[in-house]
């Protein structure tokens, strides 16, 4: 809404500016001309006003060339003249509509340019902040997600270890493997064994008895 807002507004002051250029529009045209600038300037530093010979010295013209030049600026409301005798003196006008409506051209075309400035300064921060939104996930969500894995993630601790060092796992199982071994070869071999000086079992002699 306010980019909204700032767009109508600018063109509200394209508008009024463009207005204000055409209602001053000749002086803008007199003060166009690069003689014509340096004869406004010589009658700016002598406000006493200048005779039209010495304008042509000052501006290195000639006295036809600078007559013609203070006729435009005179009908552009820039100079005037008073006369002395027979004598004529040019100096600045006095004139404060013409010199307001200078003053408005360049007030409103700063207040444009700095209106156009601030549109493009908030477009840029839109974007910014519109590509930081989008570039990743937040540290908290990566965070929650170290903390707290997923079952699905991967194999467990045990597992991963046994696959990193299939060493270990060789020689676990080989242990488990001697253990049992050990164990039935002592329940084989084992036995009680007969006490000294105990008479044979009648079975043992009947199995060692020789045949007839």
């Amino acid at each position: 809404m306010s980019d909204i807002c700032g767009s109508q507004a600018a063109a509200r002051s394209m508008q009024q500016l463009a207005r204000e250029f055409s209602a001053c529009r000749d002086m803008l045209v007199a003060l166009g001309n690069e003689n014509r600038q340096l004869i406004f300037v010589a009658l700016l530093e002598y406000p006493g006003g200048v005779r039209v010979g010495d304008l042509a010295k000052l501006a290195r013209l000639s006295h036809p060339a600078t007559s013609h030049h203070l006729k435009v600026l005179q009908d552009a409301g820039l100079v005037d003249h008073y006369q002395q005798g027979t004598k004529n003196f040019y100096h600045a006008s006095a004139r404060l509509d013409r010199w307001a409506q200078l003053a408005r051209v360049s007030t409103h075309a700063e207040q444009f340019v700095r209106l156009v400035q601030e549109l493009d300064a908030r477009a840029e921060a839109g974007k910014h902040a519109c590509s930081e939104s989008g570039s990743g996930p937040s540290p908290a969500t990566d965070s929650r997600a170290e903390a707290n894995p997923s079952p699905a993630a991967g194999p467990s601790t045990a597992t991963r270890s046994a696959a990193k060092s299939p060493t270990s796992a060789t020689f676990a199982a080989t242990g488990s493997s001697s253990a049992g071994s050990s164990s039935t070869a002592g329940l084989s071999t084992a036995g009680p064994s007969p006490a000294a000086g105990s008479s044979p079992s009648p079975h043992s002699a009947i199995s060692r008895k020789e045949p007839a």
